[in-house]
């Protein structure tokens, strides 16, 4: 009897054995034997195991590698996310990487050594002189979001194989925002207005842009050098803090930058300045992603499939040079001495406000002043937010939902963000030719900002392109009211009173620096643990708090409006004809803000 058992029990763990191996067999994509359920072939195999260790070994080496295959494979989160399996291959830097970058460093060390004999620098026409500081403030709008966006479709990639969570991937985007936004705190007061030393600024702007350029590229080495490394809490953690003190830095001249571009730039043509601005933004995140492929087209070069630490490495060889652009800029653009500043231009009197289709918030009572300036301050807190969390959450289903390749699916940016900036052009024209009213334009850009939030449901059929869509029509319609809601706070501020100028600026810089960290961390979070529906949903809610917040401050120009025309008809009626409208008020011009 005790053999029979014996046998049957052995029987038994063959059989057991059998299906743990087909299941590894389908982890690993073979198909499983077909002997698999033949329980006397793995009695004899697991007699033989018990007398082989080797043999023994050998299995246990090959299950803990299917299990090593199962992490990568299993879903890693309650979403029921499969996540693909990534790439192992390292690109190691060549003399190519760094001969060119030493080279630049090398150029502007020469022509600083000039300048420190000569105080002249290689620009000596004032009017240049001017542009190129023009130029700096719109290639640091323009450089800040080219990084975001070429940096972003890997980011999720980069966590998954240091074995972190999507959610801890929006949290690497997140922490940056912070300590640029202490590094802009800092910068705010190393430099004042009242007190401005050009030839300090300037050194300060080489000292920054030489330190951040240097650490990019030490930080790419670590990267690229710890990309096979098994201490992946230790890489984590590292490239967090390194990343930390790289983003502190590069917020010192984010403040130090809109102070000069102020102090050159006429206050008649500060607005197109801002238009510019406002697009390079835009154009950042479109052309961002553009970069990330064929950044990863020129590593990969047909080969195998790199690893996300050693493509990181990479990305941040293109910092480097993005860093260096700026260096080059302040070295060879920026001059020592402030230009002289440009002689106010006499201008005629503008169009009226009706027949322009401008908003006045600086002519309302304080009270309802007072509201549209908070109302503002709300918009800054909930829409950062809101795009940020687009700009991250997207990406990040097109790859886990519907199996984009990590270097595709940052091409959604690039479809979203050129539509907002043609819409932004084509609104401000309609606006100023007065075909339409500012306030209503606003109104109707939050309110689409809604729909495109309905659109992020997935009712079983929805498809990657409904996603796209209604993450378009949300972006475009911020793009829209970003640039209405700075006017009108710029305008309903009062300085000596508790809603001033300068208190709006910063206020407005916090919230969109901690609405982006919000946004980026909660979007993956949200899409992580509750999938897509659980984002649109909450994607819908903050959308509706905007729309309602964009009611109240448009309800006080709406009342502000009907008054006139009201007394405009009265008059008429009273005289016999209409009568002239005033001229439209100088507005207080809208200050230009490095963050979206």
């Amino acid at each position: 009897m005790f053999p029979g058992k014996l046998a049957l029990l052995a029987c038994t763990f063959g059989v057991v054995l059998s299906r743990s191996a087909g299941q590894d067999c389908e982890i690993q994509g073979r198909p499983e034997p077909e002997d698999a359920g033949d329980a006397s072939v793995f009695l004899q195999q697991d007699l033989h195991l018990r007398k082989d260790g080797l043999a023994a070994r050998a299995v246990t080496i090959d299950i803990s590698q299917s299990q090593a295959v199962a992490r990568v494979s299993d879903p890693p989160n309650k979403s029921g996310v499969t996540v693909p399996n990534l790439g192992v291959r390292v690109v190691d830097f060549g003399w190519a990487v760094f001969v060119p970058i030493v080279a630049v460093w090398v150029a502007a060390f020469l022509h600083e050594r000039r300048v420190s004999e000569s105080r002249r620098t290689m620009i000596g026409w004032v009017p240049l002189q001017r542009k190129a500081c023009q130029i700096f403030c719109t290639w640091q709008s323009l450089g800040g979001f080219l990084l975001g966006g070429a940096s972003m479709p890997l980011v999720l990639d980069y966590a998954l194989s240091l074995d972190q969570t999507p959610t801890a991937s929006g949290f690497f985007i997140g922490i940056q925002l912070v300590a640029s936004v202490l590094g802009t705190l800092v910068g705010n007061q190393l430099v004042a207005e009242t007190r401005w030393n050009q030839f300090f600024v300037r050194r300060l702007l080489l000292t920054v842009y030489f330190f951040t350029s240097l650490s990019t590229l030490a930080l790419a080495c670590f990267l690229n050098w710890t990309a096979a490394s098994s201490h992946v809490s230790l890489v984590w953690w590292a490239g967090i803090a390194w990343n930390f003190m790289i983003a502190f830095v590069a917020g010192i001249p984010n403040v130090i930058g809109v102070l000069l571009w102020t102090k050159v730039t006429n206050p008649g043509n500060r607005t197109i300045w801002t238009v510019i601005m406002q697009c390079s933004r835009s154009a950042g995140m479109a052309i961002g992603p553009v970069c990330f492929s064929l950044i990863s087209r020129a590593v990969i070069k047909g080969g195998d499939a790199v690893s996300p630490r050693s493509m990181m490495a990479w990305v941040c060889v293109f910092s480097t040079w993005v860093g260096l652009v700026s260096l080059s800029i302040c070295v060879f653009g920026l001059p020592t001495e402030l230009p002289p500043a440009l002689p106010e231009t006499q201008v005629e009197a503008a169009p009226t406000a009706r027949k322009s289709g401008e908003a006045r918030p600086e002519e309302l009572e304080d009270p309802d002043r007072q509201t549209v300036y908070w109302k503002m301050f709300a918009h800054f807190c909930e829409r950062p937010m809101t795009l940020a969390a687009i700009e991250v959450s997207i990406t990040m289903m097109l790859e886990l939902f519907y199996g984009w390749d990590a270097y595709h699916c940052g091409f959604c940016l690039t479809i979203m963000c050129p539509v907002g900036i043609v819409l932004a052009v084509a609104m401000k024209i309609l606006i100023n030719s007065g075909f339409l009213a500012e306030s209503s334009v606003y109104f109707s850009a939050m309110l689409a900002s809604v729909i495109g939030a309905a659109m992020l449901f997935d009712g079983g059929n929805a498809g990657a392109w409904t996603l796209i869509a209604g993450g378009t029509v949300i972006f475009s319609g911020t793009a829209v009211a970003n640039g209405i809601a700075d006017g009108w706070g710029s305008r309903a501020a009062k300085e000596g009173t508790s809603f001033g100028q300068a208190q709006f600026q910063l206020l407005k810089l916090l919230a969109i620096c901690l609405g982006n960290f919000a946004g980026d961390t909660g979007g993956r979070f949200l899409v992580d643990f509750g999938g897509r529906n659980t984002y649109a949903g909450a994607q819908l809610v903050l959308c509706l708090l905007g729309a309602h917040t964009a009611y109240g401050a448009c309800r006080p120009l709406w009342a502000k409006q009907n008054e006139e025309w009201e007394a405009e008809e009265f008059d008429a009626k009273s005289s016999g004809c209409k009568l002239a409208s005033a001229p439209e008020d100088s507005p207080n011009p809208s200050e230009a803000s490095p963050f979206r």
